[in-house]
Formats: C-alpha cells, structure tokens, sequence
C-alpha cells in the first residue's frame, strides 16, 4: 500500500497547487450579476459528473438545467471526470462548482484534508453497477486465487475501497497482489491486452469486460458483508452560500430526473443511453444496478438525516475513513464531527417544501 499512500500524497499536493495557481485568477461563477428579481446569480456554473447510468447524465443530457437557468444570464458548463480524486482537486482549485456521482473515499479525502463542499444528495447506492471481475483464461475461482495477481482498480474511488474490502473478508491485504492504479477506460485497454489477470470498475466500461471475464463478486454483495458504498452529489461550501438558489435549482432537476426514470424508462433510458454511448438497453440494465433514492429516502436516518440529526451517512464515512487508515492509505483517524460537516441535508429539504 506504500505506492497508494504515495498516490495519495501527490493527489493532495496537486490539489493544493492547482488551488493557489487559481487564486490568482477569477472565476466566470464568482463574478454574480442581479436578475430582474433582484437576486444574484453566477454566470457560469461548472458542474462535474462521471460516464455512467445516474440521474446527473439524465440532467445533462436533457438540457433542463440550461433551459431553467437561462432566463437568469447562466451559462452551464459540464465537465467529464474518470475519477473522485479529480473532482476533488477541481472543487480545491475552484474550478467546478458542483460534481456528481462522487464515491465515499474521495469524500473521506476530502474530510482529512478540508476540501471545502457538502453532499445534498446521494445520486445512488452502488449495487452490481461495480464489480470484480476476472480474465476467465487465469484460472481465478474465488478472491483467494487472486494472491500475487494483478488487479486494475482506480484508487481512491468506491471501487477500490471495495477491493479492499474484498480482499480484507477474504483473509487477503493489499500486499498480497499487485494493485494497478487505471481510469476506466484504461482498465478496458489493459484488459484486452492481457496486462491484467482482474479488474474491479464500474459500468459502462464494467459491462465491456464480461466479454471474456466472469464476475466474483459485486458492491451489492459487499453492502450485504458490511461495505456498502454510494455515490454522492457535492456542491462548493462557497457556492452554495454563495447561490443557494441554483442549488435548489439543480435538486429540483435530480428529482425530476429520478421521476423521469421511474415514470417513463424508455425516455430515461434514451438519454442515458445518449450520454454513455450505448443503446437504450444496455442503459437500463446497467441503471439496475443501483439504487435510487427517493428524497425521503435520503432523509430518512439510515441516509442523509435532517438538518437536525444527521444520518448514517457520517457513520459511514467514518467507517471507510478508518478503514483506508488501516489500511495505510490516509494518515489520521478522524472523529465523526468531521464528516458532520460534510452533510448538509438543508438544501435538500428547502428544496421540497
């Protein structure tokens, strides 16, 4: 795990570069101008999202944001990520102010080293979306014939804490096989070349790997041993002071997204199909794969919480915290007010009064 830690250290140290390089400048969103109302809005919102099968895809790619923020002079920019720990560094740097899809250990970095922004919502809880999958020409039939193998995952995402996790109930550490440090994309690419004997990613590049690869175990089967994972929505702490309004705006477009899904997959499904270049079916098999939650779902104890009694959301985090600790991946074991300030359910109940 030396060579995790190591990845770990320059992603923060990259981060904190990349933000006082953009102290010097200013950013289009900082700059806000008075609408007819009176209020003040940006004129420009950056928001960051991953390639997969959730509602922020469903939001992107139906233009309803643009369409609703429009009248107030805002302009939306959309920015694709392969992993957390680079959002991470781009809501440091300023120079996003929203990110969706973003996985529990990079908010369990940005907990330890005071990344500025809150979750509002939890864009879904990962089921068979993320899995282990290995070469079915190495002969792997269980997660123990995975020592001394080489295992393509994206550190510091949900994917890699799973590994681990999976690892850790199968009497294996991390040190017992060699851990490759890829996007998905480039997972796909070693793939088919052969540099890999397993790789544990998320779809749609998973669903690429089953072509000659059989599954072991999924993050839906992991959440039933005790390692659940979700993807969350985060908005800048600076920002959402700043616009409380277009957050509200945005969760109005998440929940009109999960309506949509839920309502009329057909159409959920053209969109998602649209922004993952796929086809409309392999976009809803693939959405099946997580869990999406209602807003009083997430409100509920077992998620976000209220403003007046968190979760298990912080009680979670805390626990994959302590785990990357131990596992030698972050330095400090961090008490649970930290990852209190880090839930904000606020915007989310304002937003369905």
């Amino acid at each position: 795990m030396r060579k995790v830690k190591k990845v770990l250290s320059v992603i923060t140290l990259v981060g904190l570069l990349t933000a006082l390089l953009a102290g010097c400048g200013s950013k289009a969103s900082d700059t806000a101008k008075g609408d007819k109302s009176g209020v003040d809005y940006p004129k420009t919102v950056s928001i960051g999202y991953f390639t997969e099968n959730d509602d922020n895809v469903i939001i992107k790619e139906s233009g309803w944001l643009e369409d609703e923020l429009k009248e107030h002079g805002v302009e939306v920019k959309w920015v694709n990520f392969q992993a957390g720990r680079d959002m991470n560094n781009a809501i440091l740097a300023k120079s996003i102010d929203f990110s969706g899809g973003i996985g529990d250990p990079p908010v369990t970095i940005a907990a330890a080293t005071k990344i500025p922004y809150e979750i509002y919502w939890i864009s879904s809880v990962i089921g068979d979306s993320e899995a282990l999958v290995v070469k079915n020409d190495k002969n792997i039939a269980s997660i123990k014939d995975l020592k001394g193998k080489k295992i393509a995952t994206t550190v510091s995402s949900t994917s890699h804490y799973s590994l681990l996790s999976a690892l850790e109930l199968n009497g294996l550490t991390a040190s017992d096989v060699e851990i490759v440090d890829l996007t998905p994309q480039d997972i796909v690419a070693a793939w088919e070349r052969g540099d890999i004997d397993a790789a544990y990613t998320w779809n749609p590049n998973l669903s690429k790997l089953y072509a000659d690869g059989t599954k072991l175990i999924s993050s839906k089967d992991l959440a039933t041993q005790g390692a659940p994972t979700c993807g969350y929505n985060i908005v800048s702490t600076e920002f959402a002071k700043k616009y409380p309004q277009v957050v509200a705006v945005y969760i109005k477009a998440l929940i009109k997204a999960q309506n949509l899904y839920k309502d009329d997959p057909n159409a959920a499904g053209e969109l998602l199909a649209k922004g993952n270049s796929i086809t409309k079916d392999e976009a809803l098999d693939q959405a099946k794969g997580n869990v999406w939650l209602t807003p009083k779902e997430q409100l509920s104890a077992d998620y976000l919480g209220t403003s007046d009694k968190k979760g298990n959301t912080v009680n979670s985090l805390k626990k994959i915290g302590d785990f990357l600790v131990d596992q030698k991946s972050l330095e400090t074991k961090l008490e649970i007010s930290s990852y209190e300030l880090y839930v904000n359910p606020s915007y989310l109940e304002n937003a369905i009064k």
